[in-house]
C-alpha cells in the first residue's frame, strides 16, 4: 500500500505455508522450485510432483537410518565408557 506495507491475499499465504511444509519435510529448495513449476501445469504433472515427494521421503528415511546408527554407536560408547572409551581417551591425552 502507500505506506509500504505489503498485502498478500489468502492464496499467496497458503502457498507460503505449503512451501514451508515442503521445506520442513526435508525437500531441497531446487525440488521445491521444480514442484511449484510443475504445479503450474496442473494435473498433467501429478506423477512428477508425487515423485518429488517420494524422493524427499527417501532422503528423510536415509537420514533417519543414519541417525539411528549414530544413536546406537553413542549408546555403545556410553554403556562401555568405563571399560573401552575412557581408557582410549586417557591414552590419547596422557
Amino acid at each position: 500500500d502507500n505506506s509500504g506495507k505489503r498485502n498478500y491475499d489468502e492464496n499467496f499465504i497458503n502457498w507460503i505455508k505449503f512451501i514451508q511444509t515442503l521445506k520442513n519435510s526435508g525437500m531441497s529448495l531446487n525440488d521445491i522450485i521444480e514442484y511449484i513449476n510443475l504445479a503450474k501445469y496442473g494435473n498433467n504433472t501429478y506423477q512428477e510432483r508425487k515423485n518429488l515427494l517420494i524422493k524427499s521421503k527417501q532422503i528423510l528415511l536415509e537420514k533417519m537410518s543414519n541417525l539411528q546408527s549414530m544413536i546406537e554407536k553413542a549408546n555403545y560408547q556410553i554403556n562401555n565408557y568405563d571399560n573401552i572409551l575412557a581408557p582410549k581417551t586417557d591414552a590419547l591425552i596422557f
